[in-house]
């Protein structure tokens, strides 16, 4: 009789046990945790480009709660979904990617109810609405490290949200887990803890570790968010920057280095208009993007078509002579009014001569040539001294025979041409 009742003992109690280890949340909907804040139009910046909820959902989740007479009779993980749909609810309209991953009855790849992708409103309700059993220990340890692969395609700044009680904790040390993935993301990865329970059902100094382990973000608890300015409150400090966004660029005042940029200007991360193709027209004026590097282009960002302008220059001597003849005055001014016009040109002025005399005298004599009209370039019309080169080259480039008057009075001769490009 006696090995019966024992018997009978242990099976209502492994019946207990199981029905415990995986049992659905109470029926009975707990009193809304709080009443959304309107945030919009409030002079935030958005602060995160991602953020990822660890929720527990572990046995001791199902407890009750006890000291806030207002829930008594709730279990904690429906008083935390509760917050999560009040939070859901209360985040203003930012474009953010968002996940959602439960430990405790769901293990693994599966613990991933809502894997990271662009947030929205309805998709978060429904799977904070879809965790509906209680189970097994706590594996926070374990869903912290996993939280590293479930952020491993994000970019930018990233808050993760762990809501547990802290107790009964799986073997692997969630503070530690917590050090493992600021070592893997650093700065970009910001942890708030929000713990969930009284009396002895919470470990609320262990939550205040796992935070204080994440070096940036904060610890806090259940209470302190059961009301619409405490959750407010939260958000504010998760998802969003504080110090205003005067010009509406998305980047706080304290960052922005170019304050007042027109409304809907693309900005880089310190607030300044982009100019993507880097032709000196921001993108926000610019009429033709991606214009190839080098190219000049008018106030719309539109190449310039160009064309090439010209001036020559020639000059005849006498035989033996290196002055400029007055029948050439105008023809050098033509050239000075062409470079006055076009300030960027530069005249490479040559000298030559016939064959007559020796070649030595014959290089002096293109060298006294061409410094002449050098010089009437400079002391006439006041051109720079270093947009005019002046070579000789004696009788070594002859253009037309020496073996004629006519052809040899070709070779007495300083010329030039000067060129550039302009818009047409």
């Amino acid at each position: 009789m006696k090995i019966r009742t024992l018997l009978l003992t242990m099976l209502f109690a492994w019946v207990g046990f199981m029905l415990t280890s995986c049992a659905p949340i109470q029926s009975s909907t707990p009193p809304a945790a709080c009443t959304a804040t309107d945030l919009n139009n409030k002079g935030y910046t958005q602060k995160v480009d991602n953020f990822l909820v660890l929720l527990d959902a572990s046995s001791t989740m199902s407890d009750a709660l006890t000291a806030d007479t207002a829930r008594v009779g709730h279990n904690k993980l429906a008083y935390a979904k509760q917050l999560l749909l009040c939070m859901n609810d209360t985040i203003p309209n930012i474009s953010v990617n968002g996940a959602l991953r439960v430990f405790g009855p769901l293990k693994g790849d599966a613990g991933l109810v809502l894997p990271m992708g662009p947030y929205a409103k309805d998709s978060f309700k429904n799977a904070v609405l879809g965790v509906t059993k209680t189970g097994g220990v706590t594996p926070m340890g374990n869903a912290i490290a996993m939280a590293a692969a479930d952020l491993e395609n994000t970019t930018g700044q990233t808050a993760v949200i762990i809501i547990s009680d802290g107790l009964n904790n799986g073997k692997l040390d969630p503070v530690a887990a917590t050090e493992a993935l600021k070592a893997q993301y650093g700065s970009r990865v910001c942890i708030y803890t929000v713990a969930v329970g009284d009396g002895g059902g919470v470990d609320a100094a262990l939550m205040q570790k796992i935070a204080a382990a994440g070096q940036c973000g904060s610890a806090t608890t259940y209470q302190a968010l059961a009301s619409a300015d405490g959750m407010a409150n939260f958000v504010i400090d998760v998802f969003l920057n504080t110090d205003g966004d005067d010009d509406g660029d998305g980047v706080p005042n304290s960052r922005d280095k170019c304050p007042n940029t027109p409304k809907g200007a693309p900005v880089d991360k310190d607030g300044c208009p982009l100019d993507s193709d880097g032709d000196g027209v921001y993108d926000y004026l610019d009429q033709c993007p991606n214009t190839p590097k080098g190219v000049v282009v008018d106030y719309k960002g539109c190449p310039i078509a160009k064309e090439k302008v010209s001036v020559d220059l020639y000059i005849e001597f006498d035989f033996d002579k290196a002055t400029i003849k007055p029948q050439y005055h105008n023809d050098i001014k033509t050239v000075a009014d062409f470079m006055n016009k076009y300030p960027s040109t530069v005249a490479n002025l040559e000298g030559h001569t016939c064959n007559i005399g020796t070649d030595a005298y014959n290089q002096k004599l293109s060298e006294r040539r061409v410094n002449a009209v050098r010089s009437y370039l400079m002391e006439k019309f006041g051109i720079a001294p270093s947009r005019i080169t002046a070579t000789g080259y004696g009788e070594s480039r002859p253009i037309a025979s020496n073996d004629t008057e006519e052809g040899r009075k070709k070779n007495r001769r300083v010329t030039s041409n000067i060129f550039t490009e302009t818009a047409k």
